[in-house]
């Protein structure tokens, strides 16, 4: 396995894009609003730890299939 998947470095760049992705989809998104109140703040958060799950994961895989 690649030594970049071994040290917290890339999860922790995965977060923070993901933190990015939340606040672009808050600010971009149909549904989003920087409001606590509103459902779109919720949706632009799970959006956000959506894609943080799979990217990172996915990202993951894909260089764990890498073996050569």
């Amino acid at each position: 396995m690649n030594n970049t998947l071994k040290n917290g470095k890339l999860k922790n760049r995965f977060i923070i894009g993901s933190v990015g992705m939340a606040i672009l989809f808050m600010a971009f998104g149909s549904y989003g609003s920087f409001n606590p109140f509103e459902i779109g703040f919720y949706t632009s958060i799970g959006a956000g730890i959506g894609w943080f799950y799979i990217s990172y994961y996915g990202f993951k895989w894909l260089l764990g299939n890498n073996k050569s």
